[in-house]
């Protein structure tokens, strides 16, 4: 088993389409990326149990961490466009596994509190097909 600490997870979006990647993991403290599958009913009469066939697929990650004006303006840059991804839970490096796919910013959060540290949380909505790949 390769199991590995939260702490090398990377993620890079690129506003620009899949050719400036910039890492936003320095201003994380959680991703989270969700994917499911759409399910179809087959069920017909006669049958004694449910059947189904594979649907669409749909996808979000959510990102939480710290406030900082240089990840403000990576969100805000992100946003009414659509982004390309490159999530690395493992981190980097050859036989390590990847996400890629493209995304668009649904919900950008500021949470300022007298007694904390100033946090933000984005959430993405992935379109499209997203590949999982083997780093190279």
């Amino acid at each position: 088993m390769a199991f590995t600490h939260g702490t090398n997870a990377q993620l890079a979006i690129d506003v620009a389409g899949g050719t400036s990647y910039v890492d936003v993991s320095t201003y994380l403290e959680d991703v989270n990326q969700d994917t499911k599958t759409d399910k179809a009913e087959t069920s017909t009469l006669g049958n004694t149990a449910k059947t189904y066939i594979p649907g669409l697929e749909d996808g979000t990650f959510k990102c939480k961490g710290f406030f900082d004006p240089t990840v403000d303006a990576i969100w805000n840059s992100a946003r009414r466009v659509i982004v390309t991804f490159r999530y690395r839970p493992g981190g980097t490096g050859v036989g390590k596994v990847e996400y890629t796919g493209s995304a668009f910013l649904v919900n950008y959060q500021i949470d300022a509190n007298v007694k904390d540290v100033v946090q933000g949380k984005v959430d993405f909505q992935i379109t499209g097909p997203f590949a999982r790949a083997v780093q190279v």
